[in-house]
């Protein structure tokens, strides 16, 4: 290869990369619930990738607990720029349903979330419209579970790379088409639009059918 081409293409693998998640430990809807609720939080990692600090932005008990146990048990790849490590912070949105009978629709289409106030400054990427994928009619037949997404987010907002982290095999399709309908403001730093990270938990639980 020439020497010219080799090293366009070496600037070109620098500049900012994102922070990867590698594990989650899927967090659980509380069995003493019988409402539905969007936790948003931001994730401070530092050099390492290693967790310091999670900070929720909006949710309330017991799902607030819950979901502060399940990220504070994620492992991170840590941000890079120009190939070295560096501190990040990332946002993580984690949708919960109730157990109850009634979860087909409790909760409204987004389960209560609200658009979060956008802070002067910079600050991480935030969801500002989120839409709840809903249960399929049949899925008391379907085992519960969690799908769980890595998006990378481009400087507009919009979601260049989407990974599945963990898989519902009969609604991680359905989670997916209903998080590209999701709008984002971009993450900002140092008074810029920049690429980011979020993080996207969706539970599914099938209704406790009435004895």
């Amino acid at each position: 290869m020439p020497a010219g081409i080799a090293k366009l293409l070496l600037v070109a693998a620098l500049g900012y990369q994102t922070p990867r998640l590698i594990t989650a430990i899927p967090p659980s809807s509380p069995w003493n619930a019988v409402i539905g609720n969007t936790v948003l939080a931001t994730v401070e990692l530092d050099q390492k990738g290693t967790m310091t600090q999670v900070r929720v932005l909006e949710g309330v008990t017991p799902f607030v607990e819950e979901a502060e146990r399940s990220i504070s048990q994620w492992q991170f790849d840590p941000a890079r720029l120009d190939g070295n490590a560096v501190a990040t912070e990332v946002s993580v949105i984690m949708m919960f349903r109730p157990h109850s009978f009634g979860n087909f629709g409790v909760g409204g289409p987004t389960l209560g979330f609200t658009k979060p106030d956008i802070p002067q400054g910079d600050h991480p990427a935030l969801p500002i419209t989120v839409f709840d994928p809903e249960l399929p009619v049949l899925s008391y037949l379907n085992p519960p579970g969690v799908v769980i997404f890595d998006l990378e987010l481009s400087e507009d907002g919009l979601i260049h790379r989407m990974r599945l982290i963990n898989d519902v095999p009969a609604v991680a399709e359905r989670a997916r088409q209903a998080v590209k309908r999701w709008n984002f403001m971009p993450a900002v730093r140092n008074g810029k639009p920049v690429r980011s990270t979020m993080l996207v938990a969706i539970s599914f639980v099938p209704p406790v059918l009435p004895q």
